[in-house]
């Protein structure tokens, strides 16, 4: 076992001294190390993941929380939650479809679907540098208080 694990520890560092020998090139008195040029920095772009509401319109949240009407029906109800919007944005950043992932209460899926009618070209989702795509759910929170 002994002799196994020597023989192995040799082997390595022959390996180990062939290595660094390959490395050297030119004159090996004078120990002049071989360098690669580095290699050209890569290019990325800033990939935008999801849709960007325009900042010219103020904050997404604000935007939605001002524009909601919350409908008579729900409210004499007293029908509270979130429906969820299901909405692609296309490459321009106009939203060209949606429809309800997540259900509440018709009328107050049909406020959430009238509000995503009203949205402003978002500035779409990038990949690469380039414009888009991109499905989003947006939530639409429906509170009495």
């Amino acid at each position: 076992m002994i002799r196994l694990t020597t023989l192995f520890l040799f082997a390595c560092f022959s390996f180990y001294v062939s290595a660094q020998e390959m490395a050297f090139q030119g004159d090996p008195s004078t120990d002049a190390l071989l360098v690669a040029p580095a290699p050209a920095p890569a290019v990325y772009f800033a990939d935008r993941m999801v849709p960007a509401f325009p900042a010219e319109e103020g904050n997404f949240a604000d935007f939605i929380h001002q524009n909601l009407k919350y409908p008579e029906l729900a409210q004499d109800y007293a029908v509270e939650g979130t429906v969820v919007v299901e909405v692609n944005v296309a490459k321009n950043g106009k939203v060209t479809y949606s429809r309800v992932a997540q259900s509440l209460f018709a009328p107050l899926d049909s406020a959430a679907i009238d509000l995503v009618r009203e949205l402003p070209r978002f500035k779409p989702a990038a990949r690469g540098g380039k414009a888009v795509a991109k499905k989003m759910m947006i939530p639409f929170k429906f509170s009495l208080r």
